[in-house]
Formats: structure tokens, sequence, C-alpha cells
């Protein structure tokens, strides 16, 4: 029985064989060196991919994609709200291009960026060029130097350079004063990030569920191993923040199956089970390949709560029913791996865990105990 999960092996290489996050794509557009606007769908990654290169997919035929570099475009907008620039950055090191995206926009532009080290960097564009500004000594010099003609924020006393940190706060509030303080002009603040996506609903699925070890410290049971398949249905809600997403739910299971337990003589006993249960697990979710198929990896902490378990047991003297486990409650953590894959109206998702508990129980014949149990869960749901 312990080996009966082996069939499973190939799904796990098959749900986790990148080393590396793919892009998201999501509605934008290019702007070329000639001031045309291209729309398409633009490859979001990490901000230090995006500050080299951006991936362009143009509306047309599926499957074709380019490659820009700063060099090339002017700049990308990515669902119409985030900005990126190509310009050229004045920094301790010379001068490099890369595509920055617009924070603060005012009388002077706002930028984050990333250069040598995946450290954000802020940088301050005045028309003509793009200071970057070091986290050192510099930093207010670079200050006074971009607000010279605002008596009010020259940096020249102890007290001011106490005041103004390096940080996105502070210099999205020097923009902003330094705007009002020179012209008429509105400022705009734009969004940094893709908003976070909330679905939820009921759920409805099958799950096969096998304990491959249990472990008592005060009943006369050595080990319980069982194997039990059924449905589940519930609610769930989720939350995704590009390749990372929080999932809950609260759910109604009833499996049916073999359970063996064995006692610390080696006897064995079999029963056919029927079993009721809550379940409430809370999991974090990476998405590998953010897409039509999305794999991924979770891993979270449950509760669970046994309504009810019934087990028979034939014997040469006929068939016997016993209460096996009541108002059992555990709790632990799991990790596994999935597969999402939405179908509207409804998305199908498919996990392999492998969950670790700790059971505060309540067993019929023996009271109260502590148990250790290891537990492999196999499902597949329907979202609606």
């Amino acid at each position: 029985m312990r080996s009966s999960f082996l069939f499973l092996l190939p799904l796990s290489f098959l749900l986790v064989f990148s080393g590396q996050a793919q892009p998201i794509y999501r509605p934008g557009a290019v702007i070329t060196l000639q001031g045309d606007t291209l729309h398409g769908q633009i490859g979001e990654t990490s901000t230090s991919k995006m500050t080299r290169e951006v991936l362009f997919r143009p509306e047309g035929p599926a499957g074709s994609r380019i490659r820009y570099t700063p060099e090339e475009i002017r700049g990308f907008v990515i669902e119409q709200d985030r900005v990126y620039t190509a310009q050229p950055v004045h920094h301790a090191k010379g001068v490099t291009t890369r595509f920055l995206q617009e924070i603060v926009v005012g009388r002077v532009t706002l930028y984050e960026t990333q250069l040598a080290s995946l450290k954000s960097v802020y940088a301050i564009g005045n028309g003509d060029s793009v200071v970057a500004l070091p986290n050192d000594r510099k930093f207010h010099g670079t200050l006074n130097t971009i607000f010279s003609d605002c008596a009010a924020l020259r940096l020249n006393n102890l007290e001011a350079q106490k005041k103004y940190r390096y940080d996105l706060r502070t210099l999205t509030r020097l923009v902003t004063d330094y705007t009002a303080c020179t012209s008429s002009q509105p400022v705009q603040i734009r969004r940094r990030h893709a908003p976070a996506s909330v679905t939820g609903g009921i759920y409805a699925g099958a799950n096969l569920y096998q304990i491959i070890n249990f472990a008592s410290t005060q009943s006369e049971a050595q080990g319980v191993y069982s194997q039990e398949v059924g449905g589940e249905a519930g609610l769930y809600g989720r939350v995704t923040l590009g390749h990372v997403g929080v999932q809950a739910s609260l759910g109604y299971a009833s499996l049916h199956g073999e359970k063996i337990y064995v006692n610390f003589w080696g006897d064995e006993y079999r029963y056919q089970v029927a079993t009721q249960l809550i379940r409430l697990p809370l999991t974090v979710q990476y998405h590998l390949f953010p897409g039509h198929f999305t794999p991924f990896v979770a891993a979270g902490g449950h509760l669970q709560y046994l309504l009810h378990q019934e087990g028979s047991r034939t014997t040469a003297n006929g068939t016997s029913t016993y209460l096996l486990d009541v108002s059992d409650l555990s709790y632990g953590t799991s990790f596994g791996i999935g597969l999402h894959v939405p179908l509207a109206p409804v998305a199908l998702q498919i996990q392999l865990k492998r969950h670790r508990s700790r059971l505060l129980k309540y067993q019929a014949n023996y009271g109260e105990e502590n148990a250790r149990i290891n537990l492999y869960q196999l499902s597949l749901g329907v979202e609606f």
C-alpha cells in the first residue's frame, strides 16, 4: 500500500521542470523610435530583466514574439497605466541606458530601476537627463542640484538631511513638493504593480487520501495505514498577484476505503471505513508558467475536523460494525504541486500534496492521545 503512489511520480516531474518563471503577458503597447504606438501584449518578468529588455507580442497571429532593448524603442506601456521609458541614466560608473518605470510625474519625474544589483534604484529626470540617486553622502548633494530653484527644498543643513531619506515615500514627497513649489501642473502618481486578482466561489471534486505512517504515543496502535477515496465540496477564495497566489477553502468531504490497524504485537485489523470530515486548508501557491495551463508549487497549513468514521470488519463470525474515530482535530503543514486549468465558465485544479499532521484525538476505544501522521492527498477539483 505504501508504494501505490509511485504512479504519480511522472506528474511531479511534469509540473516541476522549470528553473525560471515565465513571463506573464498583459495588454500593452510599445512606442517606436518614430513615435508610433504598436498594440499587443507585454511579457512582464522580473524588474531586473525588464530594465534591460522587453518581450512584445503584437496583435495578429499567435506565437510571434519580439524582443526589444532600450536602444530600439522609446518605451512601453502595460495595461495603460504602468509606463516605462528608455532613458540614459547618469550614475557613479558612467551612463547606462535602461527602461525606467515612471513612479511620479511632475515638474521632474521619479523613476524606479535596477542597475548592477537586485536592489531598486530611484532616479530623477529633469527633462535633459536622468540622474540615479545613490544611497550615500552624494544623495543630498544630488537633490540640492535638482531642486536648486526651490529654496524651501534646499538640503543645506543637518535638520533637512535627517528629514529626507533615500526611500520611495520620501522621494515621492520631494517630487510632489518641488512641483508645487515651481509650477502649477498636476502631479501624477502611477501604479507600480499589476493589481491583484480576486476569485472565489464554489468547488466540488474528488480526493484520494493515503496515510502511509501513523505514530501513536499512548494507544496500543503501532501504526495505521489507510487508503480512502471520495468526494468533496465547499467554498474557496484566492488572491493572485503576479506569480504568487494565496488560496483558502472550507470543504466537507465524504470518503470510503480501507484502514489497517497494526498493534504492538504485529496483529493486523482491516476495516472497510466510511469517513466524514471538514477541511480548512490555507496555501501559498507559486505559479511557474502563468497562462492557460498553470502548474504551481504550494505550501501552507491546514485544520481538519473528523466528524465521524465508521468501520466494518468481516471475520469467521460474520460482519461487525465499529465506531472507529469521532471528533478528531488535526493540524499541520503541507507541501505539494498542482495544475490550474481555466475552462470558462469553470476551472480545473489538480493537486498532489503531502501533509504532516499532528493529531489531538479522541478515539472511541483508547481515550485521548497525541499522534503524528504522514498523509498523501491527490485531488481533482472543479471551481465554479
